[in-house]
């Protein structure tokens, strides 16, 4: 299976099981560009960043192996928001996505697992707007 089809299948994936947020391929560079009502809903960019754990025994040389994937949030809370009201808009994004790992079942077509790594928030700085980082490990078979 190549990378590409993991890719398109882990956004395929999250798309269907968060309908409530819009999910994309690829890192948006300037979140200003980014419409008011897919703010609103809190966009999720999935970004491919590396890999390892390859299988090197004979026959299977160089198959399988992780993914290392993050993914970066956006969201925006009303204009007068503090800065923990988008604190609890990035958590908010956090528990969708731990719960869409959650919810990857052993024996799915595409993925082994999902596992969340780390994650990091905008902490308040840049309120009206946040963002938060989530470092993923795909793995498949």
């Amino acid at each position: 299976m190549s990378y590409e089809t993991v890719m398109v299948g882990l956004t395929a994936q999250m798309q269907a099981a968060l309908p409530n947020r819009v999910v994309q391929r690829g890192m948006v560079l300037d979140p200003a560009g980014i419409r008011a009502d897919d703010m609103a809903k809190g966009v999720l960019c999935l970004v491919a960043t590396g890999g390892a754990g390859f299988w090197n025994f004979q026959g299977r040389e160089a198959d399988g192996g992780d993914m290392d994937v993050t993914l970066v949030g956006f969201v925006e809370a009303p204009e007068k928001a503090k800065p923990v009201e988008v604190e609890q808009l990035e958590f908010a994004v956090l528990e969708d996505v731990l719960s869409f790992c959650k919810g990857i079942e052993f024996g799915n077509e595409l993925l082994a697992g999902l596992e969340p790594l780390s994650w990091r928030n905008s902490g308040g700085l840049e309120t009206p707007n946040g963002w938060i980082s989530i470092k993923l490990k795909v793995r498949w078979l």
